[in-house]
């Protein structure tokens, strides 16, 4: 959807914000998140400018519920994220997001500094 809305705007300018948590709304996604992040990346790639960094656990359930957590304390595979925004543009803005008190975004920001030095 992402690349045809692309194709239609037709606009050299118009890009992507990837928000990967986003692209997570079933159990095959959630249960293959490298597949998804690899193909996310190859299918927009070159229109990626910035991106939303978060995480998400699956709540236990007769349904698939997905919750948004502190980064660093779901499941989402960030490692590969990672991986995948460094080898596109290792100067590629990263946004943190919907953390609920300055104390969450400072831990969010030494975990991924921490994460990124490792790498």
């Amino acid at each position: 959807q992402y690349s045809q809305f692309l194709k239609d705007v037709d606009r050299k300018h118009c890009k992507v914000h990837m928000d990967i948590c986003n692209w997570v709304k079933d159990s095959y996604s959630y249960t293959h998140q490298e597949e998804l992040i690899g193909e996310a990346f190859g299918i927009l790639g070159k229109d990626i400018v910035s991106c939303h960094i978060k995480d998400i656990r699956l709540k236990l359930g007769s349904c698939v519920i997905l919750e948004e957590v502190p980064i660093g304390t779901g499941e989402l595979r960030l490692s590969s994220y990672l991986e995948q925004i460094d080898k596109l543009n290792p100067d590629m803005p990263v946004l943190i997001e919907h953390l609920k008190e300055m104390e969450e975004y400072d831990y969010a920001l030494k975990w991924l500094k921490e994460r990124m030095q490792q790498s």
